[in-house]
């Protein structure tokens, strides 16, 4: 992978998105969606018009069916036959966000409307918004696969003069890759989802006291990527996930390997042979030349790996490791058990560990430095392998552990992969008859009690083993592998260069230019042989007697606000909508909600609700909106007349967007800003509102009403 600095930002060249199927566990790639994921007349998906997602899908693995539905916090959600959830990208960072939120304790906020929030942000802030705006999260815009190059978010000045549309007004939603990676083969492909609002999100929480990662696609990071999309409910974790070798320097193998980060990552073993080796598993299989002395590199920090050393677990050591003396000072022999019991005979092993610094970094899993890296180089160089034979085939058979101890961290380190290339080397040295333990090397300058310093090196990596409940002394196979472990090649990873042009089938989707040359509209493509059997869904079809009624963004708000209404708010409503309690009418319903009540709260809140369901048929859009509305604005006009809650007031009206007016009303409520953009972000009883804060309803009903109920009308 390739690192290319352009305009103080790297660039990391991706080597593609791989998965793992989520029922045979093969790995896959994903390369480009096929034709079948754009909606038309002729390929009907979803009555909202939605394309599937990006990675609803397992490359040549195949396309499983699925259907739409409502997700954990009323985001969009594909479900396939698998049960596997893959989500758009406005849906992924709905969830995501929504997810953040619920750790940091802020339930009563809703992700939908937070994201909204952003998005109105960075409207306001576009340079050109009359060109490149955004649409709110309910919009079918977002659920379209409509492709463009990519383009940087990271900070709101870089936001402001993002192009999110094309000339023809439609809003790019799919970010390309920008080049080719670490693989000649890779072509240009949908990479990921476009987030260019990200920045803004990023502040609001950052405001609300979310804790962000340095990182985190689609909330400070203007994409997002497989791995927040894609979620296999079974196992909780990703299907996919973006390779990005450059992390870990960890690129593609050249016939599609995929790497032991990567893998350990999706928590798969890919058929391996030697699964989460270890430095400490392994040393016993090392030649003398690893025990040689000076050329340290960074020099160990001796309290510190002192006390890693007694933090060691010793009720998972067997009793004859513990018991047996592998040092002695002037006071008398020390056994392991002392050694790692009190801080002097800690220190004091850790000082006589690092005679050989060599084997003392390998061992504890860095390998990058000093004495470590100059001795495994001279190790490649010096020790011939057997005519023919290459460690690359034997490497793919083995996987390194991703055990990170504390001594890697202390240093910056986080990767076994040297262990797993010497124990490939070490095998088929083996095979050969020559083990890699008696390997003689030039140049390096062995500790005068080599033997002495391998003895306790060895034990003290059997410790280190037995702490994590890992393999002490790991063997050698007993027979070598003849052949690469194609488990571990992605499936469908391309084996000759592929054109930097997108595929035919996606070349009309994709926006060529922004805001200037016209875009043709995408004729229909035929469905491709190997999906010819995949079953599409029938289009809903609407009775004539009730014609479909598109809802108003204000009704959507409305919908979103009623799913948190108390039982009397959702009673009120439904009693005015049903005529119960009329003259010659059944009763109104009394006691706890009755099962149609909940039905029709239910039904009301539905955000993929798209005509009016049976209590409602006959009625035009714009007087459910007052209704729905009126219900949430009941407990405004009360607070607004209430001469307690008055006096808290300012004398005009706040408006959310505006910093100034946050701070204002947090002083005055003597709470803090955070406080406030929780409040107006909050749905439902307000007095279960200020529960869930622990404050006084008195505060929540004055930010309610000074902000104008949260609105910023």
């Amino acid at each position: 992978m390739r690192l290319i600095l352009k305009k103080g930002y790297p660039i990391l060249k991706g080597d593609g998105n791989h998965g793992v199927h989520p029922v045979t566990g093969e790995a896959f790639y994903y390369g480009n969606p096929p034709p079948e994921f754009f909606h038309s007349e002729e390929n009907p998906l979803n009555r909202n018009g939605f394309d599937r997602p990006l990675f609803s899908h397992y490359g040549e693995l195949g396309m499983p069916q699925g259907e739409f539905g409502p997700g954990e916090f009323g985001e969009a959600v594909f479900t396939d036959e698998h049960g596997v959830e893959h989500r758009h990208g406005i849906d992924g960072v709905i969830h995501k966000v929504g997810r953040r939120l619920r750790e940091a304790g802020l339930t009563n906020i809703n992700p939908a409307d937070f994201v909204n929030e952003a998005i109105r942000r960075f409207n306001g802030a576009h340079k050109n918004k009359e060109e490149h705006s955004l649409p709110p999260v309910d919009s079918p815009e977002w659920r379209k696969l409509r492709s463009m190059d990519f383009q940087h978010s990271r900070s709101k000045s870089q936001a402001s003069e993002a192009k999110v549309r094309g000339a023809a007004g439609t809003l790019g939603t799919v970010y390309t890759n920008s080049g080719r990676g670490s693989h000649p083969s890779l072509g240009r492909f949908h990479e990921s989802y476009a987030i260019p609002f990200a920045p803004f999100l990023a502040a609001m929480m950052t405001d609300a006291g979310v804790t962000l990662n340095r990182n985190d696609e689609g909330i400070n990071v203007g994409h997002i990527s497989v791995a927040d999309l894609s979620f296999n409910p079974a196992t909780g974790m990703p299907v996919g996930s973006r390779k990005r070798g450059a992390q870990s320097g960890e690129t593609i193998g050249p016939r599609g390997e995929l790497s032991d980060n990567f893998l350990n990552n999706m928590g798969v073993d890919a058929g391996v042979a030697v699964d989460n080796l270890h430095s400490h598993e392994m040393m016993q299989l090392l030649p003398d030349g690893l025990y040689a002395t000076g050329r340290a590199g960074r020099p160990t920090n001796f309290a510190a790996f002192g006390s890693i050393l007694m933090s060691l677990d010793k009720s998972k050591m067997p009793k004859e490791l513990l018991d047996e003396v592998i040092m002695q000072d002037e006071g008398g022999p020390i056994t392991m058990r002392q050694a790692l019991s009190n801080e002097t005979d800690a220190n004091a092993l850790a000082r006589k560990l690092a005679e050989t610094p060599g084997a003392l970094h390998f061992m504890m899993g860095d390998s990058s430095q000093g004495n470590t890296k100059r001795i495994l180089s001279a190790l490649r160089e010096q020790v011939p392998l057997p005519e023919g034979v290459t460690t690359d085939d034997m490497r793919t058979h083995i996987k390194a552990g991703s055990v990170r101890n504390a001594y890697q961290k202390g240093r910056g380190k986080n990767s076994h992969k040297d262990a797993a290339e010497i124990f490939a080397y070490a095998q088929l040295l083996e095979a050969a008859g020559t083990p890699l333990r008696n390997a003689e090397m030039e140049g390096v300058n062995l500790h005068p009690d080599v033997e002495g310093q391998r003895r306790l090196t060895e034990k003290v990596a059997a410790a280190i083993s037995h702490h994590h409940d890992h393999t002490p002394n790991r063997s050698l196979l007993d027979e070598v592998p003849t052949g690469p472990n194609t488990g571990r090649m992605s499936a469908g990873f391309p084996t000759a260069p592929m054109s930097m042009d997108l595929p035919q089938h996606l070349d009309p989707y994709h926006l060529k230019e922004m805001a200037s040359t016209p875009i043709a509209e995408p004729e229909q493509q035929p469905i491709s042989p190997q999906y010819a059997t995949v079953r599409q869904p029938a289009p809903a079809q609407t009775p004539p007697s009730t014609p479909p009624i598109t809802p108003s963004e204000e009704y959507r708000q409305a919908q979103r606000a009623f799913r948190y209404a108390t039982p009397e708010q959702v009673r009120r409503v439904y009693v005015a909508r049903s005529g119960l309690g009329g003259e010659g009418r059944a009763p109104a319903p009394t006691g706890p909600m009755t099962p149609q009540e909940q039905r029709f709260q239910q039904t009301l809140s539905d955000p993929y609700q798209q005509t009016l369901d049976q209590y409602l048929r006959g009625d035009s859009s714009p007087i459910e909106d007052r209704l729905i509305k009126a219900m949430e604005n009941l407990q405004y006009k009360d607070a607004a007349n209430d001469d307690d809650i008055r006096k808290h007031l300012p004398s005009q009206t706040l408006s959310m967007m505006n910093e100034d007016d946050l701070s204002y009303m947090a002083e005055r409520m003597s709470i803090t800003k955070h406080d406030v953009r929780a409040i107006l972000f909050s749905k439902g009883d307000w007095h279960r509102v200020a529960d869930t804060f622990n404050m006084s309803p008195t505060i929540v009903k004055a930010v309610k009403v000074a902000f104008g109920g949260g609105t910023d009308e």
